[in-house]
């Protein structure tokens, strides 16, 4: 089924074959799969998207590749990114993106202990992890 993505096509660590389509605006994943699948998933070519849409599936994953994301730009989460805020629950840090990736796509609900283990409190939260 192709679809186009409602977020930033992210890689989750440089030479890992898994990319995550985050929603900045709900602050999680949409989708997550490999470039295989994306390529698959992802239309030939949108029009109307300020930041990358207009290119080509393999254009966009090989720019993620290279850069950390498909997005170009200020707000692109590059590979010096320090990570996203998650379901306003906590930082997911960007050297647990492919661990979170791989435990999103078997966990029951968006708010599994697997997924909230991986986040930094906010700072002026407790640490989650020691209420659980």
């Amino acid at each position: 089924m192709r679809l186009s993505p409602t977020g930033e096509i992210i890689a989750v660590g440089p030479g890992v074959d898994l990319y995550m389509d985050w929603i900045h605006i709900s602050d999680g994943p949409g989708r997550i799969g490999t470039r295989a699948e994306w390529l698959t998933w992802l239309p030939e070519r949108v029009h109307g998207c300020p930041s990358c849409d207009c290119d080509s599936p393999e254009a966009r994953l090989t720019r993620a590749d290279e850069t950390g994301s498909d997005w170009t730009g200020s707000l692109a989460t590059t590979w010096e990114n320090t990570g996203h805020i998650y379901l306003q629950r906590g930082v997911l840090p960007r050297s647990r993106f492919e661990a979170f990736a791989r435990a999103y796509r078997t966990a029951r609900a968006a708010d599994a202990p697997e997924l909230l283990a991986l986040l930094d409190p906010f700072d002026d939260q407790p640490d989650q992890s020691a209420s659980q």
